[in-house]
């Protein structure tokens, strides 16, 4: 078991200047692949809803993606939420940080047993 640092960056859909969604939400997950995977780190996403709270006070819902990463610096996590902050045209993005324990579990058939299973043996 390693003691990693846990990283979520929340980033929201809406534009900072409209206040709206301007690209489509596969556009989005689609920058956001491209982001991440340029970084040659582990992520995974999910969108979500949620409220944006702005500069001028004003108070908007979106659509948001909640991106997890772990195994990676700091810095990259701050790079990677910068570049996104700055490609979907963002007031900010939210990175919260925590201290987690990971492991990974491995577990796999024997050739002959999965054979077996797919012949109904």
């Amino acid at each position: 078991m390693e003691h990693v640092s846990k990283y979520t960056v929340i980033i929201g859909m809406n534009d900072k200047d409209s206040k709206t969604q301007l690209l489509l939400t596969e556009k989005i997950n689609e920058l956001v692949k491209i982001v991440c995977s340029g970084y040659q780190r582990p992520f995974c996403y999910t969108i979500g809803h949620g409220s944006c709270y702005h500069h001028d006070n004003t108070v908007t819902l979106e659509k948001n993606i909640s991106l997890m990463l772990a195994d990676i610096s700091e810095e990259q996590v701050n790079e990677i939420a910068k570049d996104l902050c700055l490609f979907l045209n963002q007031e900010s993005v939210m990175v919260l940080k925590e201290e987690a324990e990971m492991y990974f579990i491995e577990e796999h058939f024997d050739k002959n047993e999965l054979s077996e299973a797919r012949n109904g043996k």
